[in-house]
């Protein structure tokens, strides 16, 4: 029998931690440019509200990675005035 313990603090076991840098509204999106804590690959997954009560996917989704491979703009489709936006990152499954 083999296994491997990993902490929960190990980086490819836990999400990716990152900070935003700007939110702006262009046309009819809203953006979001994101910093990651690593240049690593990662998956992004986002999601849409209106009231901050209720969630769902960002059909709309847009990522596009910068020329430092830290930086992500993730958007969607600004629709109402009131659209928000939730973003996480993990580690893509090997």
């Amino acid at each position: 029998m083999m296994g491997l313990l990993i902490d929960a603090a190990d980086q490819y076991a836990a999400n990716i931690g990152g900070s935003v840098n700007e939110v702006d509204r262009a046309g009819g999106t809203l953006l979001a440019k994101l910093t990651f804590a690593s240049p690593r690959p990662v998956r992004i997954n986002s999601d849409t509200s209106s009231d901050l009560a209720s969630w769902s996917p960002n059909l709309t989704g847009q990522k596009k990675r910068d020329a430092n491979p830290r930086v992500w703009t993730v958007g969607t489709d600004a629709g109402s005035d009131h659209k928000f936006m939730r973003v996480s990152a993990k580690s893509p499954e090997q």
